[in-house]
């Protein structure tokens, strides 16, 4: 069984005959952000960049999730109160008349004052 079995960089593993094996120590023994002989590092040395970027993501989907909450809240409101509106009475029907005759009156003052 190798020294380095579980994870490199890490105690090496102790062995389970006799239980007085220590680990690998000394000169040569491998640091943490150390790989073994023959293997690649596919660590990058910007561990604290992966940690902002991942919150970044987070934050980004907390946002996304907020803003789409909001317009489904938006759009179920703009539907019950357009659904509260009450049909036109007779008197309101009336006035909004008397309004646009009132208008087409001043406007057709507006354009015998222009052309005289």
């Amino acid at each position: 069984m190798s020294k380095y079995a579980a994870a490199p960089g890490f105690l090496a593993t102790i062995s389970r005959s006799n239980g007085n094996e220590r680990p690998y120590e000394g000169e040569n023994a491998l640091q943490p952000s150390e790989s073994m002989p023959g293997e690649t590092n596919h660590r990058t040395d910007s561990g604290g960049d992966r940690g902002v970027s991942r919150a970044l993501v987070w934050i980004g989907v907390g946002l996304s999730v907020a803003g789409l909450g909001a317009a489904v809240a938006y759009s179920i409101v703009r539907a019950v109160v357009g659904a509260r509106r009450l049909p036109d009475d007779p008197t309101s029907q009336r006035i909004q008349q008397l309004i646009d005759e009132a208008n087409s009156l001043l406007k057709t003052l507006d354009d015998q004052k222009h052309s005289a």
